[in-house]
């Protein structure tokens, strides 16, 4: 039968908003780019050997000509290894002058369409930029660098590509010059950098919004099939169908977008009308009785194991820090371990006792040279994660960059919603703060030796587990109900604190339960066999769908 008030369905005109990030997302008057054009030309000077008198002119030709400096690099024959690269060039970057952007993050989340980043720089800059303008959880996904060239990630360069180069194939009768040589980088403005991408994010070009402050990339976006939307000016060029002085103009230059949401709504109003009558009190209790609502993960030592050895290389280079780069001399392993007890983060224990030094230097040297090849991919893990039907979230005192390199080498980067890391809990963070820095260095040797003295330890300015406030910061941020929350971590004090503020507790690496934790693994891989009514849960929810998609089908056409 037909049902008599069957509407017709609406079809929005956009399904998916495709946003640059770099002088999109945030304004060229911020001067990041002027710096990061400064840190690539002195890359190719100090560590390419390039002539300093030409390489202004030399960056600005290869930037033209390839989309990216690096892309150019590449293409003329030198080599070099990519991170490297990007850790030079964007590792130095200024980030404190990207200030919180409020505006934006509530006119993207008011947005109800998929927004996706395609940028092309590499994921570390892309995810502190977003953690500096608050914006990291306003994306279904990035496209970057890593996502565009997966098969270049691990080499300095491709075979040949030197030779290829600087070999010509024309006479010397030929006028003709020679062809530019290709580079072995996708990225914009070339069609197989959008090609690509929009395979990666399975979207439909004629229904994409591409945002972007490069003339050259909306252009190729136009004859790629894309509607285009030009950020930092309001003049409208050849491939331009909308062109915006900020990304703030959004709402007055595309009301559509919002428009069609209000109709759906409407439309799904009254459906609803129609259809809960085949919807009963006790079905719905079904769903929403579920004991869990969200999965809390650390990661370090709980993703993976221990016995990986990352968390002995991350305590080696902690040490060669605060002996290299804070001077110290004398029981640095003894000092390393108190400030951890006590702080819960080594660095949290350097900061409150009088060090002062710059939060991204101290990361970049302990993480940035981490052997990461110890970590291997862990498909089983990505299967039980991808079977559960839950909110999972990371929830680590790392800094973003080792959250994403690690979750990159098991393989586990697009299982979780989020990332709740050093950024997001000390947004402020990004630089060295004077302020911050005691004139004389307390000593924390001493007070271990007598603790029951009168000596009042200092604070430390960082927020981390496993103190009250790196959790209340973490459920507000995420919106997490506690008591409806599982959080998972190696470390028994991280769980103590997180079983006092209401959360449930999993401890992985050690099978015996003690005081806070309600349940213990002695691997994260035995979760399906500890906590089966994960699993359960998904199960009745399948059966009520199910039950009701048939009530609902009986009034429609069949």
């Amino acid at each position: 039968m037909e049902c008599k008030n069957q509407q017709p369905q609406l079809s929005p005109k956009y399904e998916c908003l495709l946003f640059d990030v770099d002088d999109t997302l945030y304004p060229l008057s911020s001067g990041l780019s002027k710096q990061c054009t400064k840190n690539i030309e002195e890359y190719m000077v100090e560590e390419l050997g390039i002539e300093k008198d030409g390489v202004v002119e030399m960056n600005q030709f290869l930037y033209r000509s390839y989309g990216t400096s690096m892309a150019g690099l590449k293409a003329i024959g030198y080599e070099f290894d990519n991170d490297h690269y990007h850790s030079l060039v964007h590792g130095r970057l200024p980030y404190n002058n990207l200030k919180r952007d409020p505006v934006l993050r509530n006119l993207l989340l008011s947005l109800p369409i998929r927004k996706v980043i395609f940028s092309n720089a590499d994921e570390v800059h892309v995810a502190k930029v977003l953690s500096r303008l608050g914006l990291e959880g306003c994306f279904e996904r990035i496209i970057c660098f890593e996502s565009l060239n997966s098969s270049n990630l691990d080499t300095s360069s491709d075979d040949g590509s030197e030779s290829d180069s600087k070999t010509s194939t024309n006479s010397d009768t030929d006028d003709t010059p020679p062809p530019l040589p290709v580079t072995p980088i996708i990225c914009k403005p070339s069609p197989q950098a959008f090609e690509l991408a929009l395979k990666i994010a399975n979207v439909d070009p004629k229904k994409t919004l591409f945002f972007d402050d490069s003339i050259r990339n909306i252009k190729t976006g136009k004859s790629s099939g894309l509607h285009t939307v030009l950020v930092g000016s309001w003049n409208r060029g050849n491939g331009v169908d909308y062109a915006l002085e900020s990304i703030h103009n959004i709402r007055e230059a595309l009301p559509e977008l919002w428009e069609v949401d209000e109709k759906m709504k409407n439309q799904r109003l009254s459906s609803k009308i129609a259809l809960d009558t085949s919807f009963n009190g006790d079905e719905f209790n079904q769903i929403s009785d579920a004991k869990y609502e969200c999965l809390l993960f650390d990661l370090d030592d709980t993703l993976y194991p221990f016995n990986s050895g990352l968390a002995k290389e991350i305590t080696k280079n902690i040490q060669e820090y605060m002996i290299e780069k804070l001077g110290m001399e004398e029981n640095v392993p003894e000092l390393c371990i108190s400030l951890y007890k006590i702080y819960g983060t080594t660095m949290a224990g350097l900061k409150a006792i009088g060090y002062n030094f710059d939060y991204d230097d101290f990361h970049s040297f302990v993480h940035g040279r981490l052997p990461y090849d110890m970590l291997k991919p862990d498909p089983l893990l990505r299967n039980l994660l991808h079977s559960l039907p839950i909110r999972k979230l990371i929830f680590t005192n790392g800094d973003m960059a080792h959250a994403n390199r690690a979750l990159k080498r098991l393989g586990l980067e697009d299982c979780f919603e989020g990332i709740l890391c050093f950024e997001t809990l000390n947004p402020d963070k990004g630089t060295v703060d004077e302020e911050e820095a005691g004139s004389v260095i307390f000593d924390i040797n001493q007070y271990m030796s007598n603790p029951n003295s009168d000596i009042d330890l200092p604070k430390t300015p960082v927020v981390c587990k496993p103190f009250e406030e790196a959790f209340k910061q973490v459920f507000e941020m995420a919106n997490i109900n506690p008591k409806k929350t599982l959080f998972f971590d190696d470390s028994v004090r991280n769980l103590q604190t997180g079983k006092l503020v209401g959360l449930h507790t999993v401890l992985i690496g050690n099978s015996q339960r003690i005081k806070g934790v309600d349940h213990a693994f002695e691997s994260i891989h035995n979760i399906k066999e500890g906590l089966p009514e994960l699993w359960e849960d998904m199960e009745k929810l399948k059966s009520v769908t199910y039950s009701r998609k048939v009530a609902i089908e009986t009034s429609v056409r069949a």
